[in-house]
């Protein structure tokens, strides 16, 4: 698989570190485990990877392995699991992280659903030597079901794949409806060059504002041509200039893949929310 396989991977796995943020709140955690897990967040180790200083990551993958034996909470053995997969802070063993993968995607943990994502990825991914369609159709399937947009939208590419264009559409907007930013804008290009999308251009724009709004600047570009299109070349420019300024087109100029130039800006927008949140339960903290 190439790097940029795992790269996208990974990502789509922050929305678990969320309960990272809270986790003391929801399990009694001792004097000593408490300070383990603010160590933890100090040194944002939700968001180690390769780049990160070895003994950093090392650290993390260290505090981990504690944190899940002291707690038996998913989160960190899907963490755990993220580890071994990209070798941060330990020998990289991918089947070892495959099977705690498959161990978190198979339980009642709440959580599941972010292991179940990545099977279903990295099971249809076209340059995995061991690619397998139906767990991947078993695993998108589940966790589309879940209620992973994620899921929902990649699922909507493998039914569409499969010829049944009609299931693929439901789950393409069940997607973007549930939030997923790439399922609206691809909803919106559908719209805007006539293919079958079941929603107006009125709900079109609305959608591409919605993901505007969270800053995904492949919707700044496609609201540039929407209102090119309506001859409002005003708002046009305005999208333009705003897409041609973004992060994601710095990247994409510098030589980046444009995908994985969105990505890692999706990835350092989430990595800033999450030590802001930090910065707010110490404050709330301190105020009480």
């Amino acid at each position: 698989m190439k790097p940029i396989k795992y790269f996208l991977i990974s990502i789509f796995f922050i929305s678990i570190y969320n309960s990272i943020t809270y986790a003391d709140e929801e399990i009694c955690l001792n004097s000593e485990e408490y300070q383990l897990i603010k160590e933890y967040r100090e040194i944002t180790c939700a968001f180690t990877d390769k780049n990160t200083d070895y003994k950093i990551q090392k650290r993390c993958f260290e505090m981990t392995k504690k944190l899940f034996k002291l707690t038996e909470n998913k989160t960190f053995l899907t963490i755990l699991a993220r580890q071994y997969v990209h070798g941060i802070g330990v020998a990289k063993d991918f089947n070892k992280g495959l099977k705690l993968y498959e161990e978190v995607a198979s339980s009642d943990f709440k959580d599941a659903v972010e292991a179940q994502d990545f099977l279903g990825v990295y099971y249809g991914a076209a340059d995995n030597p061991v690619k397998d369609e139906l767990k991947e159709e078993y695993w998108l399937k589940k966790a589309a079901f879940n209620g992973s947009d994620f899921s929902q939208y990649h699922y909507a590419g493998l039914l569409k794949n499969q010829g049944k264009a009609k299931e693929a559409l439901y789950w393409l907007k069940k997607a973007a409806y549930n939030g997923n930013l790439e399922a609206k804008c691809t909803l919106a290009i559908l719209v805007r060059t006539g293919g079958q999308a079941e929603i107006n251009r009125t709900e079109a724009y609305k959608l591409l504002h919605e993901a505007a709004e969270q800053d995904f600047a492949p919707a700044f570009q496609e609201l540039s041509f929407y209102y090119k299109e309506d001859d409002n070349k005003e708002r046009s420019n305005y999208w333009h200039h705003k897409f041609i300024n973004s992060d994601v087109f710095k990247k994409i100029a510098s030589g980046m893949d444009p995908l994985l130039a969105i990505n890692q800006v999706y990835f350092e927008q989430k990595k800033k929310k999450y030590i802001e949140a930090q910065k707010e339960i110490e404050e709330t903290k301190k105020n009480k």
